[in-house]
């Protein structure tokens, strides 16, 4: 029996899709063996991704978030479109308090909560120890305070930083 499978993105996917397998066929436990060899392939992939789902103000939304080694990547949409994207990152400033930079790449640039949304994503990033800048792509439908700081909170319970 030929099964279309989706690709897994991560450990749990891994072993959720050999679980599935092992329930329904009994020549699968062959496979045992070899899942310990995908975890380890599952673990080097060289980018860490998460996907997540949420209703937001009755809109569904859906996000991407992948970690580079030298960037985080967020993409965080509405419309199935990337929107305004933005890139932030931390700057330090010798001996003082942290800044956080903000800076429009393209999109909507007379929105100031999409970057206040950026900046707050960016602060989290920071204060759990990361150090990575982070590009941010919103394609909302409403960029109200209150869809805004949906996002953020969906962003953070998601954390790969």
């Amino acid at each position: 029996m030929i099964v279309d499978l989706p690709r897994p993105n991560s450990q749990e996917d891994v072993l959720v899709l050999l679980n599935a397998l092992e329930a329904q066929d009994e020549n699968v436990s062959d496979f045992r063996g070899t899942k310990n060899s995908l975890i380890r392939i599952m673990d080097s992939f060289p980018v860490k991704s998460k996907r997540a789902t949420a209703d937001i103000q009755g809109v569904q939304t859906e996000l991407v978030l992948s970690g580079y080694d030298d960037s985080i990547l967020v993409l965080v949409t509405q419309i199935g479109k990337m929107g305004t994207l933005l890139h932030a990152k931390k700057e330090e400033i010798y001996g003082g308090t942290p800044t956080f930079s903000v800076n429009i790449l393209m999109g909507k640039r007379d929105e100031p909560l999409l970057q206040a949304c950026a900046r707050q994503v960016i602060e989290d990033i920071s204060n759990s120890g990361g150090s990575r800048p982070l590009i941010l792509s919103l394609g909302l439908k409403d960029h109200s305070p209150e869809t805004l700081k949906s996002v953020v909170q969906l962003i953070v319970a998601n954390k790969i930083w």
